[in-house]
């Protein structure tokens, strides 16, 4: 498992949509927010959520020439910064192909839901599918389908 963990800005409001971005401390050593991503999250709930857990809001020193937005581009600069120990946590596909070109490891957040169960940190991943959709997060059923398998909550 990888040291620190770094979001953007979707996967941490789906997280926190799903109630289980506090999974993120039990599962990382640390938790980092580059400050675009703070900036650009209007979501007050997990802003506040953010402050309650205390993650790092931090600078990066070098935001790498890539085309996406200012928060993904932030994330995936400073996992590559931090080195091997850090791992990108979003569901941006573009985010996702730059970041995987760049050698990096990224989770998404259908991961984090089956690390969070498997680590015991949550009963049921269908629970917090649910709420996430409840709270207007898009989770295609194939998708959705492919976690339960997972978690082995099929037939539920």
């Amino acid at each position: 498992m990888k040291d620190i963990a770094v979001c953007d800005t979707c996967a941490l409001i789906q997280l926190r949509k799903g109630n289980i971005l506090d999974c993120l401390s039990e599962l990382f050593e640390e938790v980092y927010i580059p400050t675009a991503v703070a900036m650009e999250c209007k979501d007050q709930k997990t802003v506040a959520e953010v402050n309650r857990l205390k993650f790092k809001v931090c600078a990066v020193n070098h935001v790498l020439p890539i085309g996406l937005g200012a928060g993904e581009r932030e994330a995936i600069s400073l996992v590559s910064e931090l080195g091997g120990h850090a791992v990108l946590i979003t569901d941006d596909e573009k985010a996702l192909r730059k970041a995987k070109n760049l050698g990096l490891t990224v989770f998404e957040t259908s991961y984090i839901i089956i690390l969070a169960k498997y680590a015991g940190l949550v009963p049921c991943a269908k629970a917090i599918l649910d709420r996430m959709r409840e709270h207007g997060e898009g989770i295609q059923d194939q998708v959705y389908l492919k976690i339960l398998q997972q978690t082995g909550e099929t037939g539920n």
